[in-house]
């Protein structure tokens, strides 16, 4: 759980948090954020190792969100402890260089939309590359197939540019 706190913080949600006086997992907008936030990473380093199964909305591991409910109440109670926590910890180049691409790909996702990310952008991004990396070997590294797998599972986001979501986490080396 440590792990997690130092990777929100680096990932800036903790600082998101502070701006805001909250760190309220009790939102599920902000859960699902954090879910496909560090799903993304989980994909990238083996600092957190987080399960994820399918489910309504992407991606999702139990254990996180029982862990983000944890920081909540620690932020609540004892919000030194976190900055403690992250004090102390350090990590190996393989987190740094998966935050590095978090970061690569929430530019990319800027310059290609103009705007920051948001929680459905999130889904989005999480589903193409959970559905990518994880379900049928005919998705691997197929956008036509991989698209067209997540329009089966999503219908309801079928009228985003889900192409141009595919083109970002390629280009991010995510794909």
């Amino acid at each position: 759980m440590e792990k997690l706190i130092v990777a929100l913080s680096r990932l800036g949600y903790i600082i998101e948090a502070d701006k805001k006086k909250s760190f309220n997992m009790s939102v599920f907008k902000n859960r699902l954020f954090c879910q496909k936030l560090i799903f993304l990473l989980n994909e990238l380093s083996n600092e957190l190792n987080y399960n994820y199964n399918w489910y309504i909305r992407g991606p999702y591991s139990p254990d996180l969100t029982k862990d983000l409910f944890y920081i909540d109440e620690l932020w609540n109670q004892n919000r030194s402890f976190i900055d403690m926590i992250n004090e102390k910890n350090a990590y190996n180049t393989t987190f740094d260089n998966a935050v590095s691409s978090i970061n690569k790909l929430k530019s990319s996702f800027e310059k290609e939309f103009r705007r920051e990310y948001d929680t459905e952008d999130l889904e989005i991004l999480a589903s193409l590359l959970f559905i990518d990396k994880h379900t049928f070997s005919k998705c691997r590294n197929s956008k036509t197939n991989t698209i067209k797998e997540f329009i089966e599972r999503k219908p309801e986001l079928k009228d985003q540019p889900i192409s141009n979501y595919w083109d970002i986490l390629k280009s991010s080396n995510f794909i």
